[in-house]
């Protein structure tokens, strides 16, 4: 399965990420994302890279403590094999989800991160292999100005294992 897809990110991570990769794993960066372990990147929509890189530069802004951050948009392939890729859109990996926030009475945002890893490690533990990237919806910037309404949520991909992303391409906002 090849992916095309875009990150987010400012100047000094952008600098890090050119020279060391990204960080996909709890080792990498330490802390757990909304949506778990690993990189996150807006999936393509085809046709439509202009939105793509506005979701990108949005979640920059979203997330930056710095007034006058400059967002920098990452396009890159991501190659992983199709028995090593989840997508959480699947209604049973949703009921999984909710089996979860039921048993732990828990589904803020700040727990929503471990669910998923939880979750994932019930799977590769079924499966007896590990899950290296996978595929559930985000909340968009409200800068962006998504058509939630009209086409639902955009779709991020999570990936856990840095080998499987190639840089295509690296662009500010500014260019």
């Amino acid at each position: 399965m090849r992916i095309i897809a875009y990150h987010g990110t400012n100047e000094t991570a952008k600098e890090s990420i050119l020279k060391t990769g990204f960080k996909c794993s709890e080792e990498d960066s330490g802390k757990i994302g909304r949506r778990g372990f690993g990189a996150y990147f807006w999936k393509a929509i085809p046709g439509h890279e202009d939105v793509c890189e506005r979701l990108a530069f949005g979640f920059v802004h979203r997330n930056s403590s710095f007034e006058n951050c400059v967002a920098w948009c990452i396009k890159v392939e991501i190659k992983v094999e199709d028995d090593k890729f989840l997508d959480f859109n699947d209604e049973f990996l949703k009921g999984k989800v909710l089996l979860f926030c039921n048993r732990f009475r828990k589904c803020d945002r700040d727990f929503a991160g471990k669910v998923y890893n939880l979750v994932l490690e019930e799977m590769e533990k079924e499966l007896g292999f590990r899950i290296l990237a996978y595929e559930v919806s985000v909340t968009p910037p409200k800068s962006c100005h998504f058509p939630i309404d009209l086409i639902g949520m955009p779709n991020c991909i999570v990936v856990r294992d840095k080998s499987l992303i190639e840089i295509i391409t690296c662009k500010s906002e500014e260019n």
